[in-house]
């Protein structure tokens, strides 16, 4: 009987074990998850103002040069407009280059395409 009441008292250890030890890891893990809510957007914004404090740093000791005054002037709209256009050529060259190497074409779409090709260089 002792034997069975061993077997009882070990089983009902490892059950408790198990269950304590489960709990205890979703207690941590929902607290670990809590802690990461709640300082990362801290960590981004102490970053940001870092960042901010040295590009203020940075501008303030370089020395103005009167070249630099249009790329200050040059905002992010300008900047997007002008890669826009930009990418714009590369595709029509390459659309031009492709039309007229196909050998899918006839010979006057060719030709149009080669002569534009010409133009442009």
């Amino acid at each position: 009987m002792s034997t069975y009441i061993k077997v009882i008292h070990i089983f009902i250890s490892i059950v408790a074990a198990l269950t304590v030890g489960v709990l205890l890891a979703v207690f941590i893990g929902v607290a670990t998850m809590i802690d990461s809510f709640l300082k990362f957007p801290v960590q981004v914004y102490m970053n940001l103002r870092e960042q901010e404090r040295i590009r203020r740093l940075t501008q303030a000791f370089t020395p103005y040069h009167e070249d630099d005054e249009e790329q200050i002037e040059e905002g992010i709209w300008d900047k997007h407009i002008r890669r826009m256009e930009e990418k714009k050529r590369r595709n029509e060259k390459l659309k031009q280059q492709i039309e007229a190497n196909s050998p899918y074409n006839d010979g006057w779409t060719k030709d149009f395409y080669q002569k534009q090709i010409d133009e442009d260089e």
